[in-house]
């Protein structure tokens, strides 16, 4: 028996596992792969159908408190609370350092308008630059409070800077449910800018 011949059939085991172990390697990796770019193009899928409902203040607070938190699209003013700010729901005062989007609402006359308001998650990086009480229209998860007078909450998932509005007030029908005094009966209260 010739030498060589020995070797191969002690290495051709070896050889035909290896011949195969290859392929199926190769398979698992495009498996694996496939699946990765399955469950990216899932979440880009995800990212790109997200619909915002576009509302305003008196729609938010007409809601429900009951449900899911509904993916929204609102623009306001945004305040950096100090802790002072009286007009905010006596049922959640800010602390100082809290974010709040506001707008002006009214249920009669323009004289009689008073701060609806929006309670903010922590600002997405490169806006904390932001002016107070600057104009923004924000994107996110609104969640509102179970609790009576309670502020709802948004999650935001993008802000942008936005011109002030030709009509900042927002009339609210039916008259709003927030159980905030009117401003013309509380003018000893300071309210933020209109």
């Amino acid at each position: 028996m010739n030498m060589s011949s020995s070797k191969f059939r002690y290495h051709l085991p070896l050889l035909l596992i290896a011949v195969l172990v290859l392929p199926c390697s190769a398979c698992l990796h495009s498996e694996q792969q496939g699946k990765a770019d399955q469950v990216s193009a899932a979440a880009n899928a995800t990212e790109q159908t997200l619909e915002y409902l576009d509302v305003g203040f008196g729609t938010v607070y007409a809601w429900s408190a009951t449900g899911p938190a509904r993916p929204v699209r609102i623009s306001g003013r945004l305040h950096r609370c100090d802790g002072s700010e009286q007009w905010l729901p006596a049922t959640q005062p800010a602390q100082a350092g809290e974010l709040v989007l506001y707008r002006y609402v009214l249920a009669c006359c323009p004289g009689h308008s008073v701060p609806a308001v929006i309670g903010l998650s922590v600002l997405p990086e490169g806006t904390a630059a932001l002016e107070q009480d600057a104009w923004v229209e924000l994107s996110g998860s609104l969640r509102l409070s179970e609790q009576p007078g309670g502020m709802p909450q948004l999650e935001i998932d993008h802000l942008e800077r936005i011109a002030a509005p030709e009509n900042a007030l927002e009339q609210l029908n039916p008259p709003s449910k927030m159980g905030a005094p009117c401003a013309g009966s509380r003018p000893d209260i300071p309210y933020p800018p209109r």
